[in-house]
This record gives C-alpha cells, structure tokens and sequence, in this order.
C-alpha cells in the first residue's frame, strides 16, 4: 500500500505542477512515505530523516516531509521536518509546500530561524483517493501494478495499530477499480494485484469481494489477477469457487495464521481458532489441488507460552506453507497488547522465532524443489540481480530465475532443472504471448 500510495502523492504533485527527479540533491522538496505497523520501520524512517538533514544542512531551502503511517501515530513528535502529513491528507501537500516555501523565504528574509516549525496536518478524515489513477512509469514500466480496492480496517488485532492510523474498513466503488484496471491494462500492465488490509471485506454497496472478482475478470483484459490480504475469519468457500473458475485468478491466497494457538489467537482477537484455520486450508485444497498458500506468522504476543509457540510449529507442518513472512511480536503503543500482561523477553522471542525460520525454510525449499523437471508458466519481470539471468513469477507467486532474452511483460514456459537456496532456476522452453 506504502508503494501505491507513494504513487499517489506523487501523481497529485505532477497535476500541480512539480516534477519528479532521481537525484536527492537536485530536489527541492523531498518526502519519506513511512509504516508505522513495526519500531524496526520506524526506526529505518528516522534514520532516513537523520540522512536527509545532512542534505538539508547544504541547502537550506531544502523541504523534507514525512507522510503516511508513522506521521499520523507520532505527529509533531517527529522532528527534522518542515511538514507531517497524514495519510488521508495528501491532496493538501502542494498547498502545503507552497506555504511552507513562502514562509521560508520570509524567515530568510528576517534571519529567522525556521528549525522547530513543523506544518502538522493529520486530520482524520476517511478518504479513498478513488479518483487518482498513477499509472506507471513509461517506458520501462514493470508489467505488475497494485491497484487498492479499499482502506483502513476493522478488525482491531491486540498487536496492530492500522486502523488507529488509517481508520475505519472504506471500500472504492468497483467502477473506479474496474476503470483503473482497465487504464493500466492499455498502458501494458500484465498482472494487478488488488490491495486491503482485508479484501474479504470488501463492499461498495453494490458488489461484494466475490463478485468484484467476476466483474474484473469479465470487464477486463487483465491477464494474472491477485489479491492482499485475506482474514481467515472472513473467508467463505465460494472465493475458491470463483479463484478456480475465473481465467485472470491466480492459484495462491495469502492467508495470515499469525500464530497456531487457539488461547494466542484469542488473545490477538483474530476471531478464528487453529480448526476454523485448517477447515480453510482443507477446502481451498480440495477445490484448487495445486494452489499455493503464504501466510504472516507472529511469535512472543504478550501470554504466549512454550506450548502455544509448539502449536505454531504443528500447523506450518500441517499446511506446508509455500512461503511465510516471520515476525516478533513489537509493542505498538496505543494497541491492547502494549500493556498486555506476560510479556515475552527478547531473547525468547528471537529464539522462538529463529525455530521457525528455520522450519519454514525447510518447507519452502521441499515444496520449490517439487517443480525441478516440470514446465511452469511465468510472467517476465525484469533482470535479476544475480548474473545475467532473468526473473518472474508463476501462477502460485513464486520467483523463478532464468537464462533468455525476452523483454518485462512476456509469458514463457520454463522448465525448472535446480534449486539454489530455495529459488527455482531454469530456462525457456516457449513464449506463450507476444513480449510487449
């Protein structure tokens, strides 16, 4: 979302009149679109801050503004910044800049010092952004794009601090999504993935989740369609349905099980226990049998013993994830397990966590080493960073390495002959499309 967003902004900075440069020391105003769901990005962010001060003390006129997640937690507390804005506020930043420019140079003009104004603007006001459509950069665009089809959320997990910071669950109308759909489609864009903190959620009052993926798979000519994220809670058997018989759907969920104990999830108020969870996993396989399914894990919530942390450790056995992102538990002030009793120490934590890792690990490396010697459709990104070789995705998310000269945007059969680490490596047998 943090990218999409940064798109955003961006596009309304260019309709008023500003151009985009590379060069950090060729701009005049410069701004750090941040998270505020974990202290490691914050942390990232304020030294992002830091760095950009150097610049800033080399040219005063220098602009630096913190947008997003952490501007609407922290607010004026941040420093080394002419302006904070929140992310329901965007629309007013070239306003912003133009104010925070005339009073600079006024201050100038005076020998003020202009050090500890900040231009705070973190109003709560629900906005959707539904009729800013960033296309991609041209030429030499990625043939991906996310397109979101709601923010905020309102689920409320002990841990998380989103809908405090980007509030209550609002969707778009599908008539935008679809028209974006179709913009990015003419513009080349292969695959969309459709963004929300819970796309089961999804309802303009007009189409549900489930039918806003037959509406896009009918009305446009997208040719890969995905979606993030899925709330176990919120899932009904139908989206498989629909996943199995759409032609643009792809065969993968990412299905957060954030921890595999029933007391932990009760704790996080997940609203769903670990057999609700499996119940899931068992359907989806019975109507996709190939499909591949990624997943959030978190260890050390605030209560969570040695045996919740094993039953986490029984269902990554259980339902062989494709891929999980793995994390510690962060104390996000503001949220209920901030002050949760049974706080877990950090070296039980990194410990929990390095378990898991390493058990995941194993998974993701057994189930890539299932395709060595099969044929898999993948979409061409772009050149990889290791060697000559190229990368893309198939159908179930994962990334495939291999040799060719094909351009960002075709789809070709790859035979995958080795894994390294767990990263299937093959080579191109035919082009199914045209490169674009």
């Amino acid at each position: 979302m943090n990218v999409y967003d940064s798109r955003i902004i961006a596009e309304i900075l260019r309709d008023n009149g500003y151009e985009e440069v590379k060069d950090p020391t060729k701009a005049n105003v410069i701004i750090v679109n941040t998270c505020s769901v974990r202290e490691h990005a914050e942390t990232r962010a304020f030294g992002r801050i830091n760095a950009l001060n150097a610049l800033k003390r080399k040219n005063p006129t220098l602009l630096i503004g913190v947008v997003g997640c952490m501007a609407q937690n922290l607010k004026n507390s941040i420093r080394g910044t002419d302006f904070v804005v929140g992310p329901s506020n965007y629309r007013k930043i070239p306003e912003i800049i133009k104010n925070e420019l005339t009073a600079l140079c006024r201050d100038r003009a005076k020998d003020l010092s202009v050090s500890e104004r900040i231009h705070l603007c973190v109003d709560e006001i629900p906005e959707l952004y539904s009729d800013i459509l960033p296309m991609p950069d041209e030429p030499n665009h990625k043939p991906t794009a996310f397109v979101p089809i709601m923010r905020g959320c309102n689920n409320f997990c002990a841990y998380c601090i989103v809908p405090y910071v980007r509030g209550r669950a609002r969707s778009r109308p599908h008539k935008h999504i679809i028209n974006e759909i179709n913009l990015l489609t003419n513009k080349g864009i292969k695959e969309v993935t459709l963004l929300g903190q819970n796309v089961n959620e999804y309802n303009d009052g007009t189409l549900s989740f489930v039918q806003l993926l037959k509406e896009i798979d009918k009305s446009t000519d997208v040719k890969r369609l995905r979606f993030i994220t899925s709330h176990p809670k919120d899932i009904d058997p139908s989206l498989f349905e629909v996943m199995r018989d759409c032609q643009s759907l792809c065969e993968h969920i990412h299905l957060p099980l954030q921890s595999g104990s029933t007391k932990i999830l009760e704790r996080m108020g997940r609203k769903y226990t670990r057999e609700h969870y499996l119940g899931i996993v068992s359907k989806l396989r019975e109507i996709i049998p190939n499909s591949s399914i990624t997943t959030d894990i978190m260890v050390g919530l605030p209560g969570e013993t040695d045996k919740d942390f094993e039953a986490t450790m029984d269902m990554i056995d259980r339902v062989r994830f494709d891929f999980a992102y793995m994390f510690k538990f962060s104390r996000r002030k503001g949220t209920r397990a901030y002050n949760m009793e049974g706080q877990v120490t950090e070296e039980v934590k990194k410990e929990r966590l390095n378990k898991l890792i390493e058990r995941q690990n194993r998974i993701t490396r057994e189930k890539n080493a299932s395709l060595i010697g099969k044929v898999v459709e993948v979409l061409v990104e772009g050149q990889s960073k290791k060697g000559n070789l190229l990368f893309g995705r198939t159908r179930g998310n994962k990334v495939v390495l291999f040799d060719g000269k094909v351009n960002p945007g075709a789809f070709v059969n790859v035979k995958i002959d080795s894994l390294k680490g767990w990263t299937p490596y093959g080579y191109i047998l035919t082009n199914i499309t045209e490169q674009v």
